[in-house]
C-alpha cells in the first residue's frame, strides 16, 4: 500500500507571510510580519496573523529564534521552504 501525501492548503493569511519572508529574508517578530501586512489599510487581522505564523512554524515552513534578554520569538523562511512556489 503507498500512502499519498494530501496536498497542504494554505490560508491567504499563510500565503501572504510566506511571500512576506521570502522578499525579506530576515528575521521578523509577529508584530513586524502584521505591520508589513497592513501597510496602509488593515487586511489582516492580528489573531489571524499569529495563528497563521505558529501554523507555519509547526508545518516547518518558517523557523524561529529567540533571541537572549527579549521575550519574543523571531521568524524567516526555512531554506527548503524558500524554492517552492505558491499555488
Amino acid at each position: 500500500m503507498v500512502w499519498f501525501r494530501k496536498k497542504e492548503v494554505m490560508s491567504k493569511t499563510e500565503k501572504a507571510i510566506i511571500t512576506l519572508l521570502q522578499q525579506k529574508e530576515v528575521f521578523m517578530d509577529v508584530e513586524d510580519i502584521f505591520l508589513q501586512l497592513n501597510p496602509g489599510c488593515k487586511r489582516y487581522s492580528y489573531a489571524a496573523v499569529y495563528h497563521s505564523v505558529r501554523t507555519l512554524n509547526q508545518k516547518g515552513a518558517i523557523v524561529s529564534e529567540v533571541r537572549p534578554f527579549e521575550r519574543r520569538k523571531y521568524f524567516r523562511i526555512n531554506v527548503a521552504w524558500s524554492a517552492r512556489t505558491l499555488e
